[in-house]
């Protein structure tokens, strides 16, 4: 008896290819990665054969498929009645892949795939060939199944009864696809274009990043589909750390990363002006890419943050305020005096920009002065400031001098990469020793009137432009990303140095402190008709008992010190400094006049003549001191001195004496005699 006779269709041939342009003529190539084949002459041979050729397949990556189902030469010799015509295509991922007869997604029936030829039948020892495509889903992590199955509706129209060579399936494992952030920012100035690493405030900054493709060669980024594949992003925030913060959202790039080791740049075009030295950046890939699949290596998402700063520092030092010793009247315990005040001030800072420096000088919390220095980039400046009406006590008396000092705020902003704080070296402190006069001395002398010395200058000139750039317009942002307030773009600019140059000149200088005049008037000389005689160039002091007399002694003081000195200039950004720099010292504003009798305790009378007439500058100046005003028998105010009219005829000396005075500190301390001028003016009675 023979076998019954049974239709049989039969999958001979499945075939899995690689949609890609290979050889980059932008014409997609069909690589071979998988294949299954069946006997299609045998019957009874139903042994199938497969052989991957390639075991992944990539997320996004589109494949083709191609499948030949033969009418087996059974005996049966029938045509197949089922329609439509179809092959059952089903997909499976990850887990689900690894379990049996599951998908996750099916094409059956009518929704399977079309002979490549319109047929409506297949006939009796014929093969329809099929052919589709599919793309892997992004989601899709480790496994991906793919399945052929000829349709139950040919078994069940009896075009089919054996069904063990009905089914093919490959599973594959997925390429492991990864996008992530290269640990890199470039800083792109505006005013010049190019990359840098100096921060210059007020400078507006385009920021680059870099993404890299770190696995796989599926392409991120289709500018025909980028809904679907978007090209690579990040989420930014952009800060000068000082008034503005940026979130900047989806920053995208606009060139395709297509394999693993690419990397592309992502700009974000005028993304900060800095308010300060600094720019600080937290960058991270865009969720997105997680979701969909381009990202799978969360580790270098990010965050990252950068900090971009140059060191910008303003430094002061070498204080000294002049005269370092105060001599005060004899018997006087506070003053106020002239001082004058010479510091060194630094301004550091690479973009080359010449700084006007504010600067305050105090003591005890006390303000005596504040002013303005201009510092060329990358020098040291010396700079001098005359200070009048200062109070003083006796004892040692600290000043402190403060550049770019908080008024509230500072004017300018200042960094040291080394972390160590900028504003440290803003302060410097210098004291002097204020003291009083000794008693005077009791010898008639002349001592110590003329200094003679040369001074060293060091001179350095610098000339520069001023350099004008555009600061674009920016929206600034809450810390939710939000826009609130619109700045409009403007104008600025900053001095930059060109060429400097350095040179020394040497320039002889002196100085001289004496009593110039002596003039005396008692009744006496008003009666030999001539009012007031100068006692110092011949003139005689006469006095009549009972009567009185008045001096007045002129005192002069020249120095060279300003009149000689280079002179320093500054027009915008181009200046010369001058070192060491001349300084102002006023001569002191008491003569000690020493009388010839003593009081109750054997102390000398003494009298502090004061100034009543003052002409010239400070360094070409005399002084006219009187004797104080007092009430004369309360009758009258006089500055006479009268003579008991008990006094025995005879002569008499009186002591006129200058307070010691150093002279110019400008000088080198090659002498240290004080300038003095000591007299005894002999009166006859």
């Amino acid at each position: 008896m023979k076998k019954p006779v049974k239709p049989n269709l039969r999958l001979v041939e499945f075939n899995v290819y690689l949609k890609k342009d290979t050889n980059g003529d932008g014409v997609d190539d069909l690589t071979l990665i998988a294949w299954s084949k069946r006997n299609p002459n045998n019957d009874n041979d139903i042994k199938e054969t497969r052989k991957m050729l390639y075991g992944k397949v990539s997320r996004g990556q589109t494949y083709v498929f191609t499948a030949k189902v033969k009418n087996m030469k059974t005996g049966a010799n029938r045509n197949t009645k089922h329609q439509p015509i179809t092959l059952d295509h089903m997909y499976a991922f990850d887990e689900q892949a690894l379990k049996f007869n599951e998908y996750s997604v099916v094409f059956e029936d009518s929704e399977g795939a079309r002979p490549t030829s319109p047929k409506s039948v297949i006939n009796y020892r014929e093969t329809v060939e099929f052919k589709w495509e599919y793309t892997v889903p992004l989601h899709v992590r480790k496994k991906f199944l793919v399945a052929a199955d000829i349709p139950i509706g040919f078994f069940e129209k009896g075009d089919n009864i054996f069904r063990g060579d009905d089914k093919t399936e490959f599973i594959f494992n997925v390429e492991q696809e990864d996008i992530g952030l290269v640990n890199r920012v470039e800083l792109i100035d505006m005013v010049t274009r190019q990359v840098t690493t100096d921060v210059v405030p007020g400078r507006t900054y385009t920021l680059r990043y870099f993404v890299k493709k770190f696995k796989g060669n599926v392409p991120v980024g289709n500018p025909n589909n980028p809904s679907r594949n978007p090209f690579a992003s990040i989420d930014v925030l952009v800060s000068d750390l000082v008034s503005t913060e940026r979130g900047l959202a989806d920053q995208r790039a606009t060139r395709t990363l297509r394999r693993s080791g690419d990397v592309v740049t992502i700009e974000v075009p005028n993304a900060i002006t800095a308010r300060g030295p600094c720019i600080f950046t937290r960058f991270v890939l865009n969720e997105k890419h997680r979701r969909n699949g381009q990202s799978t290596d969360f580790s270098n998402d990010g965050p990252i943050e950068r900090r971009i700063c140059s060191d910008i520092n303003i430094s002061v030092k070498n204080l000294l305020v002049k005269p370092q010793t105060v001599k005060l009247p004899y018997g006087t315990n506070s003053s106020r005096e002239s001082l004058s005040f010479s510091f060194d001030v630094t301004n550091y800072n690479k973009e080359g920009q010449t700084k006007d420096i504010p600067f305050v000088i105090y003591k005890q919390g006390t303000v005596l002065h504040r002013g303005t220095v201009v510092v060329p980039a990358n020098k040291t400046i010396t700079h001098s400031v005359h200070v009048s009406d200062v109070p003083l006590s006796v004892g040692n008396e600290t000043f402190y001098v403060e550049v770019n000092y908080p008024n509230p705020t500072r004017r300018w902003v200042e960094y040291l990469s080394s972390g160590a704080d900028p504003y440290a070296d803003n302060i410097a402190k210098n004291s002097i020793l204020v003291e009083r006069n000794e008693t005077p001395v009791a010898e008639c002398r002349l001592t110590h009137t003329r200094n003679d010395w040369t001074t060293r200058y060091y001179l350095y000139e610098w000339y520069g432009e001023r350099e004008y750039y555009w600061v674009p317009g920016w929206w600034e942002y809450d810390n939710r990303g939000r826009r609130v307030r619109w700045h409009d773009g403007y104008w600025s600019s900053y001095c930059v140095t060109k060429w400097t140059r350095s040179w020394t000149e040497d320039v002889s200088h002196y100085e001289t402190y004496r009593v110039k005049h002596i003039w005396f008037k008692s009744k006496v000389t008003k009666d030999e008709g001539q009012e007031w005689v100068d006692v110092l160039n011949g003139g005689i002091a006469k006095v009549r008992a009972g009567y009185g007399f008045e001096l007045k002694i002129v005192v002069e003081y020249v120095t060279t010190t300003r009149s000689r000195a280079p002179r320093p200039w500054q027009n915008d950004c181009s200046g010369l400094s001058v070192t060491p720099s001349w300084s102002r010292n006023d001569m002191p504003r008491v003569v000690t006049l020493t009388m010839p009798y003593s009081d109750r305790n054997g102390e000398k009378f003494r009298y502090n003549l004061t100034p009543t007439r003052v002409s010239g500058d400070w360094d070409d100046q005399e002084i006219t001191y009187e004797l104080p005003e007092r009430s004369a028998f309360n009758i009258k105010t006089s500055r006479e001195i009268y003579v008991n009219e008990r006094a025995k005829n005879g002569t008499y000396v009186l002591q006129v004496d200058t307070m010691p005075f150093y002279g110019t500190y400008d000088k080198p301390p090659v002498n240290k005699n004080m300038l003095v001028f000591l007299f005894c003016l002999i009166v006859f009675c």
